[in-house]
């Protein structure tokens, strides 16, 4: 029996739509708001649906070690990993970030630093995650749900909501993301005399 043909259903649980709503009205006060993508986004083939919301919505995404590889089209609103081994440029944004969106995430340690990388007094979580217990973690506001289901809900949500623009904030990000590539291009992947290649290169 061991070797006999099955077909396995994977449950794909809805969101709560009075969470989605929640979700909303915490987006339309939010001035700096940050996804952090995990490894749910992955499970959950949420990919698309993430950066539609990242785009529609201007919300940056940095990614934990789980979720690297969640934005896959080279986003302007792609800071890459976060944490305390993620880089510089999610570390601030995060730092001042008013509400955080965590996908498919178990928040560990690395990914919020031992609770010391959102710094702003007012910030707020919100957790999608199938798992109840991630899903509650940081005091967020719980959307126990499959990744893909409760960003396309908020997706369907968001439209026509009267979520204004950020254009500031974009514009920030945009200026912060340069200074980040200039740093990259002359301390990590510097080619210096008489070496084959760097460490930075090969990472």
């Amino acid at each position: 029996h061991f070797f006999d043909e099955r077909i396995w259903r994977i449950d794909r649980r809805l969101p709560d739509p009075r969470r989605i709503e929640e979700v909303v009205a915490l987006l339309k006060t939010s001035k700096r708001p940050l996804i952090v993508a995990g490894g749910g986004v992955h499970y959950a083939e949420a990919w698309r649906e993430l950066e539609a919301l990242s785009i529609s919505m201007e919300i940056p995404v940095g990614e934990t070690f789980a979720g690297k590889g969640a934005i896959r089209n080279g986003s302007a609103l792609h800071l890459g990993g976060q944490g305390v081994t993620g880089t510089p440029l999610v570390q601030k944004i995060a730092s001042e970030a008013d509400l955080v969106i965590c996908v498919g995430t178990r928040l560990s340690d690395f990914s919020t630093g031992s609770h010391s990388i959102f710094q702003n007094p007012e910030v707020k979580f919100v957790g999608i995650n199938v798992c109840a217990h991630d899903a509650y973690k940081q005091g967020a506001l719980p959307v126990t749900a499959d990744a893909r289901e409760a960003l396309q809900a908020l997706l369907n949500t968001t439209e026509g909501a009267g979520i204004e623009p950020r254009s500031a904030y974009v514009s920030e990000i945009g200026l912060l993301k340069k200074e980040w590539e200039a740093q990259l291009k002359e301390e990590v992947f510097r080619q210096y005399p008489d070496e084959a290649m760097s460490q930075g290169q090969v990472i």
